[in-house]
């Protein structure tokens, strides 16, 4: 089993590469901003909490299409992503729509964002920080969250949660792989995704709601609130949602 560092730099080219090659079917399969998080927006009233003239930012922007939601709520919008062919289609989407005066989109790590402290009063990262090796390197993402937000600014995030029943074999397997040393972490899944002839994996870490408190406690917020969200008909919700307030 590689070492740590080893590991986490590889995971990371990976994930860059599959969605690099996924890209152009990610953006046929997910044109419109997702549907849960439309739902979301609205039980937790964004509308009357954030004044106008706010700028938010997409950590994971992917395609750009939750920021064609997130810009009903504020003025501008910055879309940050690991995939440069993600960030060219959202580019292209956003012109398309006339959104490039309130829109700008640049190509980052989630462990390393590139703004100062304190510009936004909303950052959104939504089916991104599963996709990050290690605890440290997810702690870092969500501490960076937190730095760029304004006192008082507001952080949304979603990750998968553990234990739904499709992933439940894979799970048991990773406990034997463990106590051989041939696993990392217990909630680690590798999840595919065709495009074209290729099929690509894709690294996701699955979430505890005791995990995702530690991590979310690790940044400093002095509010969160954790809810299980997913569509009206599916009955073991799958993402944690966090709502949390500097």
């Amino acid at each position: 089993m590689l070492d740590e560092k080893t590991w986490v730099i590889k995971i990371k080219k990976d994930v860059r590469e599959a969605f690099d090659g996924i890209a152009e079917s990610y953006d046929r399969l997910r044109a419109k901003p997702w549907n849960v998080l439309t739902s979301y927006l609205k039980k937790m009233r964004l509308d009357e909490i954030l004044e106008w003239g706010c700028c938010a930012a997409d950590i994971g922007c992917g395609n750009g299409r939750n920021m064609l939601l997130l810009i009903e709520y504020v003025s501008r919008c910055v879309g940050v992503d690991i995939s440069p062919k993600l960030i060219g289609i959202a580019r292209k989407n956003a012109k398309k729509r006339n959104y490039l005066k309130n829109m700008s989109f640049l190509i980052a790590d989630a462990t390393m964002l590139p703004f100062r402290d304190g510009i936004f009063e909303l950052g959104l990262s939504i089916a991104v920080i599963h996709h990050i090796p290690s605890f440290e390197e997810r702690r870092k993402a969500v501490c960076e969250i937190s730095r760029t937000l304004t006192k008082k600014g507001i952080a949304i995030i979603s990750v998968w949660r553990a234990f739904q029943p499709k992933f439940l074999k894979e799970l048991v397997k990773n406990l034997f792989r463990k106590i051989v040393g041939k696993c990392q972490e217990l909630t680690d899944v590798l999840v595919p995704w065709r495009a074209g002839s290729s099929t690509y994996f894709r690294y996701y870490h699955l979430f505890t709601k005791r995990e995702f408190e530690k991590l979310l406690f690790s940044a400093n917020f002095t509010e969160t609130c954790i809810s299980k969200e997913d569509g009206p008909h599916v009955k073991i919700r799958r993402n944690f949602f966090a709502f949390a307030v500097k």
